[in-house]
């Protein structure tokens, strides 16, 4: 029987309904780069906010020296700093295109309290590319880290006031950030920058000056190793040329602006203070109780972190890396203790205000080390760090309260000078030196625990981030509080209008100091006429030092000067807040 082959079965494929797989919803984050805007516009708002209420100066004659200088600086009249303390222009320079548009009076101090804002901000920017550089933390942490030391306590204060810490800051930080390139890539152009920024700080401040010669040595070194001797030597007359420069640009606006510039704050007042060794002692332990207080320990544990890694490099922070951070810190600070040494104002017996300004380096490594401390994903060794540091901490509150305990008990000073201090101490009117010791001991005494645990310790991120805005609003708050005695009690504006009305257009004002008087004192005719130039800022004053022979027709003066009557002059103003008067003289 024939047969066919067999054919394969046909098979019909049934349609089947296949079921979508199923889609995960991408979760949109943020850019890394982008968190460092986020930070620094996050601290320029909050700065600016602390000053907010801010319409006049509120320390003179340190505020209006920096507001002088601006405004002759940018055309303006003169405004005349008499015999004051001298200050250096490199902030006035860059308040000055401002000075140059906005109103006088009020504008100039809101324009210079908003650029103190845009400073702190920039100045987070250059923090946080450090924090990248020195340690493993991406760009959340690093930003977070540096938003959080530019608005700690002893950072934020200086919002408040038109001069130039945030200035100094920022130029200190530039400054490192190209010693760092430098380092990393040995370019001319990042060493020309590095030495061009130290001149300017010099520039700014006079406490700066020991960045200029310490940038150029360190450049100088390395180029020198490197053997490229010539680049050497063009570095040093660089640092020469540009220090000379900045010497003779302020000289020049101070012969300006001063009648008589004081040589108070000068390098030789400076150079005169170190035959004592006692008081650089006292300074140095009063100063190291502030920092550790009013850093919780950050910075202590920060220093413990640079000079381990002077030893024992890490391959994030080098050898090198940490010792350009401690040689240019520690000169500055020690200006900052060798100036205070043998004060005996309360407020300069544990002086912050100058190391604030330049700490922020050190105060970031010891939050980035804590920060791997809390959020550790592996276990860790044992560390004693912050137990060292707490033990520090407990011994020099000890030997300041012993050596200045009542006295700063008693009065805090200026607050403005120590406000690291100010979430303790608030409007009270003294430094309870043990009690705030106690409480900063504490704080530390929970990061040494988790230290000394060998457990894997990974704190939730939501718990540090709670806790960090927790402390930076309380500390904002304190700080904000404490600074607001006295809030605009010389915004004098409406009540010196006056003047202008009765002075013809164009007329000099002239001021006559009387140090006998005891009502007002000396100090306080001296401020008002600072107040009078704020708001009348298209008068010339002109200080009339030969009482009998004046130079003016019209004398701001105490309102009761005998040598005013006896030339015959007779009062046409009064002012409502202070006994001073405006005299016109025949």
């Amino acid at each position: 029987m024939d047969t066919e082959p067999l054919s394969p079965p046909l098979v019909v494929d049934e349609p089947t309904e296949v079921a979508d797989a199923p889609t995960r919803r991408r979760r949109w984050r943020l850019p890394d780069r982008a968190w460092i805007v986020v930070a620094a516009c996050v601290v320029t708002a909050v700065r600016w906010w602390e000053a907010a209420d801010r319409r006049v100066f509120h320390v003179a004659p340190d505020e209006p020296g920096q507001l002088a200088m601006a405004r002759w600086l940018s055309g303006g009249t003169r405004w005349n700093m008499f015999d004051h303390l001298t200050w250096r222009p490199g902030y006035a320079l860059t308040l000055a295109p401002l000075a140059r548009i906005v109103d006088g009076g009020e504008g100039l101090v809101r324009a210079a309290l908003t650029l103190n804002a845009v400073f702190a901000g920039l100045s987070c920017v250059l923090l946080t590319l450090l924090v990248r550089r020195w340690t493993d933390l991406g760009h959340r942490a690093a930003a977070g880290i540096a938003a959080v030391v530019a608005l700690a306590p002893s950072a934020i204060a200086s919002s408040a006031y038109t001069w130039a810490e945030s200035l100094i800051t920022l130029v200190f930080l530039a400054t490192l950030v190209a010693l760092q390139r430098f380092i990393d890539h040995r370019g001319s152009a990042a060493a020309v920058a590095a030495v061009a920024l130290s001149a300017f700080a010099m520039t700014v401040h006079g406490r700066s000056l020991p960045m200029l010669p310490v940038t150029a040595a360190v450049i100088g070194v390395v180029l020198i190793v490197d053997r490229r001797w010539r680049e050497a030597v063009a570095i040093g007359g660089l640092a020469a040329t540009l220090g000379l420069l900045s010497v003779r640009f302020t000289n020049w606006v101070l012969r300006n602006v001063w009648d008589e510039p004081s040589d108070a704050n000068t390098a030789e007042a400076v150079i005169e203070r170190l035959d004592a060794p006692g008081a650089l002692l006292d300074s140095f332990i009063g100063q190291m109780w502030y920092q550790l207080v009013a850093s919780l320990g950050m910075v202590g544990i920060g220093t413990v972190v640079l000079v381990a890694a002077l030893v024992r490099p890490t391959r994030r922070l080098g050898r090198l890396d940490a010792a350009v951070v401690l040689v240019l810190i520690a000169p500055l600070a020690a200006t900052s203790v060798t100036f205070m040494a043998g004060r005996a104002r309360p407020d300069q017996l544990v002086y912050g205000r100058y190391v604030d300004a330049v700490i922020w380096p050190v105060a970031a490594l010891g939050l980035a080390w804590s920060w791997r401390r809390l959020r550790a994903t592996t276990e860790l060794p044992r560390s004693f760090v912050p137990v060292g540091v707490a033990l520090v901490t407990i011994a020099s509150g000890i030997v300041v309260a012993f050596r200045h305990g009542d006295q700063l008990a008693g009065d805090v000073g200026l607050r403005m000078m120590v406000p690291g201090l100010l979430p303790y101490i608030g409007n009270g009117d003294g430094v309870p030196v043990l009690t705030i010791t106690a409480l900063a001991t504490m704080a530390i005494g929970v990061l040494a625990c988790v230290s000394v645990a060998p457990s894997v310790r990974r704190l939730p991120r939501s718990v540090l981030l709670l806790g960090a805005v927790a402390a930076i609003s309380f500390g904002g708050v304190r700080v904000h509080d404490a600074q607001a005695a006295h809030l605009n009690s010389w915004a004098i504006g409406d009540d010196v209008a006056e003047i202008d009305r009765i002075v013809p257009a164009g007329e000099p004002i002239g001021v006559l100091m009387r140090p006998s008087a005891l009502v007002p004192d000396l100090v306080e005719q001296r401020q008002r006429f600072q107040a009078y130039q704020l708001f009348l800022d298209d008068r010339e004053f002109v200080w009339e030092r030969r009482p009998g022979r004046y130079s003016t027709s019209y004398v701001l003066a105490p309102s009761r000067v005998r040598a005013l009557v006896e030339a015959g002059g007779v009062v046409v103003w009064y002012d409502p807040g202070k006994p001073m008067a405006l005299w016109q003289l025949p």
